[in-house]
């Protein structure tokens, strides 16, 4: 059994959510004096992710530092990043980052994102700055996590300059990123401009009016958003668990009974009536009737 077979096996248990299995093939591999190559390390810090081991991976790591294998390989650094940001140790995960000799544009946004999934928004959005002056160009996930920051921080000028940016690389008419675009304009409480950009899709999802309904709810706009929904509802659009609950909150807001008990009878269809947050929206909007 040579590196290339039980690397094999490792990453099958790896992609597959066995993370204890992963590390025990491991272990056993290096009992029998067989040296992991990049692909093992590789596939074993994402097994590590999944079980947080957190120690196991550190000593990976070490070993890591030890064969030279972060000067060498973009890829092993770039999963340690993901795996500290998992493990919300963003300041290891920075550490890691700073000491590798090639940062990509797939490096950068995983650490993006983690500042941004644990609320330093503004760390975020100067990561974002820093990669570009460093002559790295966005990709469409880099833009959706930006404008994702940038709604959090209702930084409205902001989004706008990343929405000029979008245009001028020619993504404006991918739907993830309208999708965000969106939310981004809803959260920034610029509703016209949310709402101009869902109308010029040629194709709507439950996200893109989600987002728009989501804005308009936490801004008061609640007959608007059960408008909303209404409409999601004539173009046969299927309404997800965060739809109800927006649409929920409107009617709470409103006093629209009638719509209340409308969407109650939606949710019981599709089996969300127990979903915690679904099933706590209901009970709240009856509370306001």
């Amino acid at each position: 059994r040579n590196v290339v077979s039980w690397t094999a096996l490792i990453a099958g248990y790896a992609q597959h959510g066995l993370g204890h299995e992963a590390l025990k093939c491991f272990r056993q591999m290096k009992n029998e004096g067989v040296s992991p190559n990049t692909v093992t390390y590789v596939c074993i810090l994402k097994a590590c992710s999944t079980i947080r081991a957190f120690e196991v991976a550190e000593n990976i790591e070490i070993e890591v530092k030890k064969q030279g294998l972060l000067k060498k390989n973009v890829v092993i650094g770039s999963t340690l990043v993901d795996m500290y940001v998992k493990f919300g140790m963003l300041e290891k995960a920075r550490g890691v980052f700073e000491h590798l000799p090639e940062r990509n544009v797939v490096t950068w946004t995983v650490l993006i994102a983690g500042y941004i999934e644990y609320g330093f928004n503004d760390q975020a959005l100067r990561l974002v700055d820093k990669m570009q002056q460093e002559a790295i160009l966005p990709n469409e996930f880099t833009y959706v996590f930006n404008l994702k920051a940038c709604g959090n921080l209702g930084a409205t000028i902001k989004a706008q300059q990343v929405h000029a940016e979008i245009i001028l690389r020619g993504l404006e008419k991918e739907l993830h990123i309208v999708n965000s675009l969106i939310s981004t304009y809803a959260k920034c409480g610029l509703l016209g401009t949310g709402k101009k950009l869902l109308l010029e899709l040629q194709t709507q999802d439950v996200v893109s009016w989600t987002a728009l309904i989501t804005g308009l709810v936490d801004h008061g706009c609640a007959e608007e958003a059960i408008s909303c929904v209404a409409q999601m509802q004539c173009k046969s659009i299927p309404l997800n668990a965060t739809t109800f609950v927006c649409g929920l909150k409107a009617c709470g807001i409103s006093g629209d009974k009638d719509i209340a008990l409308m969407i109650h009878v939606e949710v019981e269809k599709k089996g969300l009536a127990t979903e915690i947050l679904v099933g706590n929206s209901l009970i709240d909007t009856y509370m306001h009737f």
